[in-house]
């Protein structure tokens, strides 16, 4: 996407308009607002597209890029309504459970997200598959059936659907080492190249180092993938295998 700080801008305006930053995403493990949570995904998203959209990799036409920016942007969506995020805040098993799917939120965000960036509508089928059936959970026979006779969406949508879940998982993880677990594990692995810096806690210094050692891997031709207060995870496309910098620091 030759456009992904334009993107990245908007977005983040939406999601601040909407009220996002005083929201809450996740409380397992560390909590994070929805604007934090959706924006990092994003983030992650938009470094890994040009690898991920490659011929050498998945050969993702642009609208296939485009439905899925704006499916992850919009998964989270139910989250902000009342009733999840008091569901949100309260101890496990005390209520019933409240889904974040909402498949008429959906139906309203999406053409929303189209206009602000400029994408087809055409895509809008696809984008909010990716938002009502990024969760595996919520692909059951009845829903699949659901989607395959409904009209106007692409052939690879469960793909982009996956991608959608990949980059929730792997941004929902509590710190470095359990990240890079997930992304391992994940069904990025096989296209990427993964690599990681961690630094010792050194007071007011550590920031320097952090910047140092993020360009130092840059230069040898690593992307900063996701930031920690401890390192960094950087990547590369399968087919590449940058040099690693001397981690002595």
């Amino acid at each position: 996407m030759d456009n992904a700080n334009e993107i990245r801008s908007k977005a983040a305006q939406w999601m601040i308009d909407r009220g996002w930053k005083r929201l809450i995403a996740k409380r397992t493990g560390f909590e994070q607002s929805l604007f934090e949570h959706t924006d990092v995904e994003l983030n992650a998203l938009l470094t890994l597209l040009p690898i991920l959209a490659s011929p050498e990799h998945y050969n993702m036409s642009e609208t296939e890029q485009q439905a899925l920016i704006v499916g992850q942007i919009a998964h989270d969506v139910g989250k902000e309504k009342p009733e999840w995020q008091e569901y949100v805040k309260r101890d496990r098993g005390d209520g019933s459970f409240v889904p974040h799917i909402d498949p008429q939120l959906t139906a309203v965000v999406v053409p929303e997200l189209l206009n602000i960036f400029g994408f087809p509508d055409s895509i809008a089928a696809d984008a909010c598959a990716l938002v009502d059936l990024h969760m595996k959970s919520v692909r059951t026979s009845t829903t699949m059936f659901a989607q395959l006779i409904e009209s106007g969406k692409s052939d690879r949508w469960q793909m982009l659907a996956s991608q959608v879940d990949t980059f929730d998982n792997i941004c929902s993880a509590e710190g470095l080492y359990k990240t890079l677990d997930a992304l391992q594990r994940s069904i990025l692995a096989r296209h990427l190249t993964v690599s990681y810096h961690v630094l010792q806690m050194r007071g007011v210094s550590t920031t320097l180092l952090h910047r140092a050692v993020v360009e130092t891997f840059m230069a040898h031709g690593w992307l900063p993938l996701l930031y920690f207060s401890n390192g960094t995870i950087y990547v590369s496309g399968s087919e590449q295998h940058p040099a690693e910098p001397n981690r002595t620091l």
